[in-house]
């Protein structure tokens, strides 16, 4: 979010704090920072990972002393500046090629502190105020800027609030997702014509006693039915047959029993 801090960019720096500093970087940065900054070879990121980060505070802290380096050594840069530019080159002679050397090492000094503090910024973009902010805020007298620098840090403020809820629920949502995927892997489903799952069990059903009872009765009444149908079929002269065959065994009884008796 960088709406409230390009207005307060814009501002002019109040002289009380320029007059609050140190006469020198060295001094507010520390041996350390110091070391590392007027190395040959500057690197802001491994600068930053040598600091201590390990709470806000201290990163604020860090924050305030590299800012506070980048205008001392530019005001000197601009004082030493705009003097050689009065004397001019020809009053010098053999001895301003120091002079020289100094402009320039305090300009690159700038330069790379100014470099390692937006780096601090970018790595921790909801840093708080420091505290050149705070004293242009305190020494403002333009109500315009005055009016932007309240509304943009409104407006940063709904944002952030916003983008932390929109980042709960896309963490809820994933966790949620993830849940519901591991208890579908634990719990297999196997559903008709799903791949993999295996075939349904057929049971053989198997015939009921009261089936094979009218079976049995259907064959007999079939069998019975055939019979009176072959009897319905007969002729009238093998049934007279019949009956006179019938009769001559029933005489040659009735004879055999009536000799039987006398």
């Amino acid at each position: 979010m960088a709406i409230n801090s390009n207005v307060l960019a814009e501002m002019e720096i109040p002289n009380a704090y320029l007059k609050s500093l140190p006469k020198c970087g060295k001094d507010c940065l520390g041996e350390g920072m110091y070391r590392y900054l007027t190395a040959d070879q500057f690197f802001p990121e491994c600068l930053l990972d040598y600091l201590d980060q390990s709470s806000e505070y201290t990163t604020l802290e860090i924050a305030n002393r590299v800012e506070a380096s980048v205008h001392i050594w530019k005001q000197k840069y601009s004082k030493r500046h705009s003097l050689r530019a009065k004397v001019g080159k020809s009053s010098w002679g053999g001895k301003v090629k120091g002079f020289v050397g100094d402009i320039e090492t305090t300009k690159v000094l700038a330069q790379r502190a100014e470099t390692l503090l937006q780096n601090l910024r970018l790595r921790f973009p909801g840093l708080p105020q420091t505290s050149l902010d705070v004293s242009k805020i305190q020494h403002n007298k333009d109500v315009g800027q005055a009016i932007l620098e309240s509304y943009s840090r409104v407006m940063e403020s709904l944002a952030f609030n916003i983008t932390a809820r929109i980042d709960d629920l896309l963490y809820v949502d994933d966790a949620t997702k993830q849940r519901a995927s591991a208890t579908a892997e634990l719990m297999p489903v196997n559903e008709p014509g799903q791949i993999g799952a295996a075939p349904p069990i057929q049971r053989r059903i198997l015939p009921s006693p009261f089936s094979y009872q009218r079976s049995l009765a259907g064959a007999t009444s079939a069998m019975g039915a055939s019979n009176d149908s072959d009897e319905i079929d007969e002729s009238p002269d093998r049934r007279t047959c019949q009956l006179i065959t019938n009769g001559n065994l029933r005489d040659a009884l009735a004879g055999s029993l009536e000799r039987l008796a006398f």
